[in-house]
């Protein structure tokens, strides 16, 4: 049987790609690896003993890039490529030496692998103006979460991000199909749901719904089951991480994430990536909000679910940002205290309106990135969990043999060490210490 390794660079949305390609690759009889989270066998080591390589790409920043470019070098068996880098660089010379799909064509990669290994170079890369996704078998890389697209692209013209390239503009996936998928996850095992892609706050705006609208309709689907097992023993309730909406949208479905959030079934946890807390800044990265409406959303949230977690991302040094304006930005994250905080060096992405303006000299992007990453990596946002005992949904093995990682319903990482197997359980932790990162404790009887 003819072997693929699928490796993934990125997001959240390529892991479901690469979900979704296996899907077809093990329908056409093919074995496929580099999907299982818990394998113990190198990246190399898989390569090896592989017929065909598949490196499904990410384009965000320059360090992704460079990455994958020292691999590709490296890599002597046939290859394809799929995810961002193909879809917004097929015009490069260098791209016509591989086989290549995009990520509107994933249904076709049996036919791209069976070219490929017959010696030919095939692409794959035509953009679809319709959109409906696929339903298929679920095939997950973690048996206990289901990481479901619910859209391609975004509405956004953001003057630094190479991903629109190739994700385009906003398609979203119909509501019955999601639900679909989520009842499928469910029914398999499923204990988490991950909603992904670029910007969830912009589902239905193409299609007369909305991100609440489809966030209710979950919500009832899960209740209804849950009604339905009352019965069955040693139940773990199916949790949804909402996953990633841009501040605009959260400025405006603020009230219905509040009451959303309350419920059970979800996290209370949502990533709104600010970039910069100043407005002149945001206005030339032609980010549609203020920051006083960051700060007016951030204030409604915690008031209404005063333990909710809020994780943001922040550009350093963006062409056109001064010291005043990047203090700026220091001094919101530390009025906020933000959780977790994905910090990023602007990088000038090719083709990107960013790219064509003054940039600033590379040691004061380094020093702004520096000053941020050294504060937060000080603060301690986990130390009032110290004593208290928490409850955890275990999904993944941790690093060291014996350890796994949970998270809490507000999803802060769980770590524990125990010779039982707890995957999938939700239990209670006594919680020991703290970090910057996670909670630690013990396993209560």
């Amino acid at each position: 049987m003819v072997k693929v390794f699928i490796k993934t660079f990125g997001c959240s949305h390529n892991f479901a790609d690469s979900e979704e390609m296996s899907s077809y690759l093990i329908q056409a009889k093919y074995e496929v690896e580099g999907l299982d989270d818990f394998r113990k066998e190198s990246d190399e080591e898989i390569i090896k003993k592989s017929d065909i390589i598949i490196y499904n790409t990410c384009t965000v920043k320059n360090p992704s890039d460079d990455k994958f470019f020292s691999l590709l070098k490296k890599t002597k068996k046939p290859v394809i490529l799929a995810g961002c880098i193909p879809q917004s660089q097929q015009e490069e010379e260098w791209l016509k030496n591989y086989s290549a799909i995009g990520v509107d064509n994933l249904d076709l990669i049996d036919e791209v692998v069976k070219k490929t290994l017959e010696g030919k170079i095939i692409h794959r890369l035509n953009k679809k103006t319709s959109f409906e996704k696929r339903e298929l078998p679920l095939i997950r890389r973690n048996k206990f979460i289901a990481i479901i697209p619910i859209l391609e692209g975004c509405l956004g013209a953001c003057t630094y991000c190479k991903t629109k390239h190739a994700r385009g503009h906003l398609k979203s996936y119909p509501l019955k199909i999601i639900i679909n998928q989520i009842r499928k996850a469910k029914n398999t095992g499923a204990k988490e749901v991950w909603l992904v892609s670029e910007d969830n706050g912009a589902y239905g705006k193409d299609i007369n719904s909305s991100f609440p609208e489809l966030l209710n309709e979950i919500s009832k689907i899960i209740i209804n089951n849950d009604e339905s097992e009352r019965e069955e023993e040693n139940r773990t309730k199916l949790k949804i991480r909402v996953g990633m909406l841009n501040p605009e949208y959260a400025f405006e479905y603020r009230k219905e994430l509040g009451e959303i959030l309350k419920q059970k079934q979800f996290y209370k946890f949502l990533h709104i990536p600010i970039q910069c807390a100043d407005n002149e800044v945001l206005k030339e990265m032609k980010r549609p909000y203020t920051i006083e409406e960051c700060k007016e959303t951030f204030d409604y949230l915690k008031k209404e679910i005063p333990e909710i977690t809020i994780a943001t991302d922040i550009i350093c040094g963006f062409p056109t940002e001064t010291e005043e304006q990047f203090e700026k930005t220091m001094d919101f994250v530390k009025e906020q205290e933000f959780t977790v905080i994905n910090i990023s060096k602007f990088y000038p992405r090719p083709k990107t309106p960013a790219a064509k303006m003054k940039l600033l000299p590379t040691d004061k992007v380094k020093r702004r990135s520096k000053k941020l990453s050294d504060w937060f990596s000080s603060i301690n946002f986990n130390k009032d969990y110290e004593g208290l005992t928490v409850s955890a949904l275990f999904t993944e093995k941790g690093k060291y043999e014996g350890s796994f990682i949970g998270k809490t319903d507000n999803y802060r990482n769980v770590i524990v060490k125990t010779d039982k197997n707890i995957l999938g359980k939700e239990l209670l932790v006594k919680i020991k210490t703290t970090t910057r990162d996670d909670l630690r404790g013990e396993l209560l009887k």
